[in-house]
């Protein structure tokens, strides 16, 4: 499959869902499945929660409002 977007985008592909990895304490928790689950995410958030150093930076910070994503999916 190719996927294309504007504007630009974050891809995840992987084997387990996101509920999956949120509830496996070690990697060795995951077990692939049948399916493969694809997250496309127009944006994400910085890196750094303040609760044990610095928040993200103020151009790094996403809040949340309307935003628009146009995906193009064509099977290869």
């Amino acid at each position: 499959m190719r996927i294309g977007g504007r504007p630009s985008y974050d891809l995840t592909v992987r084997r387990w869902t996101g509920a999956e990895l949120e509830s496996a304490r070690h990697t060795t928790d995951l077990r692939a499945g049948d399916r493969v689950h694809v997250n496309v995410d127009v944006a994400h958030h910085g890196i750094g929660t303040a609760s044990c150093g610095p928040g993200p930076l103020p151009q790094h910070t996403l809040e949340a409002g309307p935003a628009v994503l146009r995906l193009v999916l064509r099977a290869l």
